[in-house]
């Protein structure tokens, strides 16, 4: 976790770190654990990511020529 966001700084985890970490605080730079049933995995904002980069497109196939037998 990189930053702690205002007024949640105290809050208690509910696993403790491997340090015994007991607050968001005293994790801050480090890893902590959430129980599955509390992991909401939200889609991602599309404006917010870069664009992907378009490839170059190639020309148009010439049109088929009609083949004579001699």
């Amino acid at each position: 976790m990189e930053e702690v966001g205002e007024g949640f700084e105290m809050l208690e985890l509910d696993i403790p770190g491997g340090d015994d970490e007991k607050t968001l605080a005293q994790v801050v730079h480090g890893y902590i654990l959430w129980e599955k049933r509390n992991i909401i995995i939200k889609a991602a904002d599309r404006t917010s990511r870069p664009a992907s980069p378009q490839l170059p497109q190639s020309p148009p196939s010439p049109p088929a020529t009609p083949q004579h037998s001699p």
